[in-house]
């Protein structure tokens, strides 16, 4: 989350703590995203004038996935969120140099870095997450084509 916060100024909704005044002055998360609100709402503080900060010892509890059907329900979801906020991005923000992740080359990076994680120890651990990675790539592919060609994105 602290790269979030620092590199891009986007707190997930989830780890995110705000005072009152902040949601009366910038308003709330916009109902019409399925996801990516969090990214939204984030530049819109950010155009207000009002800095996020990452508090490092701020704990989170946050249930887990535990199938590859949460996983890919979630990259669905995200993927939408993601079409939602592309056009936002070249009207409303464009200094934020903000690219959605789309591409192959996120996948094998994320793929990259998470081969050194402490997680990871076995060859199956590793092959097993680039082999999910894949899956979900492929997810991202046709909803994003899922959307292009007229659909709506979805919570589910």
């Amino acid at each position: 989350q602290r790269v979030y916060v620092e590199r891009y100024g986007l707190a997930a909704t989830a780890n995110l703590f705000a005072h009152r005044w902040v949601f009366d002055r910038i308003g709330a998360f916009d109902a019409a995203f399925k996801s990516c609100g969090d990214c939204e709402w984030s530049f819109r503080l950010e155009a207000a004038g009002i800095a996020l900060m990452y508090a490092n010892d701020a704990r989170i509890c946050h249930p887990t996935r535990s199938s590859l059907g949460d996983f890919v329900r979630r990259r669905r979801r995200i993927t939408g969120g993601f079409h939602q906020l592309e056009p936002l991005l070249d009207s409303k923000y464009p200094h934020k140099n903000f690219e959605v992740p789309k591409t192959f080359g996120h996948s094998f990076n994320r793929i990259r870095r998470s081969l050194s994680h402490p997680r990871l120890t076995s060859l199956r651990n590793k092959l097993g997450f680039a082999f999910v990675e894949m899956i979900l790539y492929g997810v991202n592919v046709t909803e994003t084509w899922r959307l292009r060609l007229g659909g709506r994105p979805s919570r589910s």
